[in-house]
């Protein structure tokens, strides 16, 4: 009886070897993209595990964004120019910013969308709102 349950063990745990052989190798990934819209700067924030990006946003857009509709196309437009439309932000940037920094991007490296930059991000580690 012992032996008949060790040979059915081992048959199951074969045949589930080879099933496993032949299924699928794909592991899921995950990512997420975090928007948050800053009323007194008038910038699209776009937020990833990593990195921040800024938009600026023109006059239609300032008042679209308070819509489902207006929100979700400024959101896209940033997506969009992601990936190559992105420069860096300048010492100037990130302090003008500050307030949006030290809420949602701290240690994130910086982005502005729209421009094209050669030189590494900045990253931000320490607060910046207050310090002196």
């Amino acid at each position: 009886m012992l032996r008949l349950i060790c040979v059915l063990a081992l048959a199951t745990c074969a045949t589930a070897q080879i099933f496993n052989l032949f299924g699928n190798h794909e592991h899921s990934e995950l990512g997420s993209f975090r928007f948050f819209y800053d009323p007194t700067s008038h910038y699209i924030i776009g937020r990833t595990m990593h990195n921040c990006y800024f938009m600026s946003l023109g006059a239609n857009e300032q008042h679209d964004v308070h819509t489902n509709t207006g929100l979700e196309a400024s959101e896209l437009k940033m997506i969009q120019m992601i990936g190559g439309g992105e420069t860096e932000m300048t010492s100037d940037q990130i302090l003008h910013h500050a307030h949006v920094v030290d809420y949602m991007c701290r240690n994130h490296k910086l982005y502005m969308v729209g421009e094209v930059s050669t030189r590494p991000p900045v990253m931000v580690t320490t607060p910046l709102v207050g310090e002196q």
